[in-house]
């Protein structure tokens, strides 16, 4: 039942999912050893990105294949769609 709550958590609010997992996991640290500057830039512009490379980094070993592109494609569709979305409901 926890991991259904967090992808719950994971698709309503990204960057409170990556603030949980800095916080209670160690997998920004693995990812990202040189320290906070890109993680918080992830969680301010790309928090979907992040989170699929988060993933990556700690559950695929950092192996980049063809799935794993095509699902950072979608990540990265999610994020600048967010925006496009909400650059049109200030124009209306």
């Amino acid at each position: 039942m926890p991991c259904c709550l967090f992808a719950l958590l994971i698709f309503g609010f990204p960057r409170l999912a990556v603030a949980a997992l800095w916080l209670f996991t160690p997998w920004v640290g693995r990812a990202f050893p040189g320290g906070a500057l890109l993680p918080l830039l992830g969680i301010a512009l790309l928090p979907y990105t992040l989170l699929w490379y988060l993933v990556v980094m700690n559950v695929y070993g950092g192996h980049w294949g063809l799935w794993q592109v095509i699902f950072l494609v979608l990540a990265l569709t999610f994020d600048f769609s967010s925006y496009g979305g909400a650059a049109r409901r200030r124009r209306d």
